[in-house]
């Protein structure tokens, strides 16, 4: 996978489609390993992408299965550049102990926390606090699985600084994909 991403980072020229940065999810068994950060950064090298092209995404499992060899992987590739992200946050039973303790920038709400936050008020309520909570440890919000423009309104008015999912495009091959950001961006390739 980090092969095939970083393959379509030097061979495209993503920035000018908009593209910020590539979200590259982490298995817990790549968490436990000790040399993912040498292995990373050896592969960003041979294919010339810049650190501030990726952002890891990591599970609360990978978290509680090998905590130290994950914080001290974290920590050698944020002092690189490369950003971190929770994966389906609320999820989990450690996600505020996760927040204190990781160097994480971006914080992606699971769909199930929109679902709730659509469908009731208490789920609201607690979509809200824990915005709010998430911000002020200064990190950006993810909302994923948003299928509704209702959805999208809610994301707005509580301040989520990125939306994803069905309500703009499924998941799709890299071709296809890369028609698509042209078009959404409206850039014209030529």
């Amino acid at each position: 996978v980090f092969e095939k991403v970083f393959k379509f980072i030097a061979s495209n020229d993503v920035r000018s489609m908009g593209i910020d940065y590539v979200e590259i999810n982490l298995s817990v068994v790549q968490c436990m390993q000790r040399e993912l950060a040498d292995n990373v950064l050896a592969m960003m090298k041979e294919y010339g992408v810049s650190e501030n092209m990726i952002n890891l995404e990591i599970t609360e499992t990978a978290v509680a299965d090998s905590p130290k060899t994950l914080l001290d992987n974290m920590n050698v590739l944020g002092d690189k550049g490369i950003s971190f992200a929770m994966d389906d946050f609320g999820t989990g039973y450690s996600n505020i102990s996760a927040l204190m303790s990781l160097p994480l920038d971006i914080i992606k709400f699971d769909k199930s926390i929109i679902d709730m936050a659509s469908s009731s008020t208490q789920g609201y309520k607690v979509l809200e606090s824990s915005v709010t909570m998430v911000k002020k440890l200064g990190n950006q919000i993810v909302a994923e699985g948003i299928e509704e423009a209702a959805q999208v309104d809610m994301m707005r008015e509580l301040g989520i600084d990125y939306i994803q999912g069905y309500y703009f495009s499924k998941p799709l091959p890299q071709d296809d994909f890369i028609k698509f950001v042209m078009e959404f961006n409206k850039i014209n390739k030529g």
